[in-house]
């Protein structure tokens, strides 16, 4: 067989023989003569290709103890995966239950807060219910008081008037001074029973039996009523012996008609008296009206009526008195004198 022969450049040989397959066998197939040699040449041999095997072994042991312990690991974590799946499904119902329980306790807490605010809203209600009771208590017991010490006043004026002036009726007769007139006009009063206003008469009856209405004056039309007043400057009012109602005495039996007469009822006030020139009945009579500033309503008592002008040529005197020219603040322009105001008959 031809030899195969391949140039190639640089330091290298300039050729490179391939010898046949064939060549390279029977190369192999000679064995030494020597029987030493043989022996020797065949333990390298054997040697040569048990450490290689052995070394193989070793890595396939290595490799399957690494697998081994790959698997083993594999197991635990495979375990433990299921461990922790079922200890997660485990927390996952557990939350749940939790959170069941927890948004049963907010309901819970939400129906106390609820109930909580309810009973102190209760408990305000029942507080302010309590509170009013105990002031409507104190009230009634105030007013049951009052109302003996009123009686009591009026008991005790109703005796005196009986003591002092007899049993009745009372007239009283106002001798005036008018600036339309140069004749002295004569007003008769007569007075309520002393059933119905004993207080009142009875105030009204000492102010004349003491004459500190002569020489005071009617000043002020206020459009419904005539107002005489103590003229500060006397001697009478000036000392404060000026004689008035110590409560506004009312009663509904004996109203403000026109024509009848009464005290203001206020008790910086009492002292003065008015002759109504029209009906006053809702003016003067127990109402409620409207505070203008706070807008509550309050109580006004209703103002002493004692009195009444019943013949006509009083009343007309009343009516000239109507026509006066009133000023500034509804005081007359010419002021009436009461000359004198006169008991004359019971």
């Amino acid at each position: 067989q031809a030899v195969t022969k391949i140039q190639v450049e640089g330091s290298l040989p300039e050729t490179i023989q391939f010898h046949p397959i064939e060549d390279i066998e029977a190369c192999c197939d000679k064995r030494p003569t020597n029987p030493e040699d043989n022996l020797s040449t065949y333990f390298s041999i054997k040697y040569f290709l048990i450490i290689p095997f052995l070394f193989i072994v070793g890595l396939v042991i290595i490799q399957n103890n690494k697998v081994s312990s790959l698997r083993s690991e594999l197991t635990l974590s495979v375990a433990s995966r299921d461990h922790l799946q079922k200890s997660y499904s485990s927390l996952i119902t557990e939350l749940r239950k939790y959170k069941d329980t927890h948004e049963k306790m907010k309901q819970v807490n939400n129906d106390l807060s609820s109930h909580t605010k309810k009973l102190r809203e209760e408990h305000l209600v029942t507080k302010t219910e309590l509170d009013k009771l105990r002031k409507t208590e104190q009230l009634r017991l105030s007013e049951v008081r009052l109302s003996n010490v009123i009686q009591a006043v009026q008991e005790w004026s109703r005796n005196k008037v009986i003591e002092k002036f007899g049993k009745g009726p009372y007239r009283v007769e106002l001798q005036l001074l008018l600036p339309t007139s140069k004749n002295p006009q004569f007003i008769k009063l007569e007075l309520a029973p002393l059933d119905l206003m004993p207080h009142a008469v009875s105030t009204f009856l000492e102010q004349v039996d003491q004459k500190l209405w002569d020489g005071q004056t009617f000043d002020v039309h206020a459009g419904h009523v005539l107002l005489a007043r103590p003229d500060p400057n006397t001697n009478s009012a000036a000392e404060g012996n000026f004689l008035q109602v110590l409560f506004a005495e009312y009663n509904e039996d004996y109203p403000h008609e026109k024509y009848t007469v009464g005290f203001p009822g206020r008790p910086t006030a009492g002292q003065d008296f008015y002759i109504n020139l029209q009906s006053n009945v809702a003016h003067h009579s127990p109402r409620f009206v409207e505070d203008t500033v706070t807008g509550e309503e309050q109580f006004i008592e209703g103002e002493p009526c004692f009195g009444k002008i019943t013949d006509q040529h009083s009343r007309l005197v009343v009516d000239e008195m109507d026509k006066l020219g009133v000023g500034e603040g509804g005081i007359l322009e010419k002021k009436v004198v009461i000359v004198s105001a006169r008991l004359i008959g019971s």
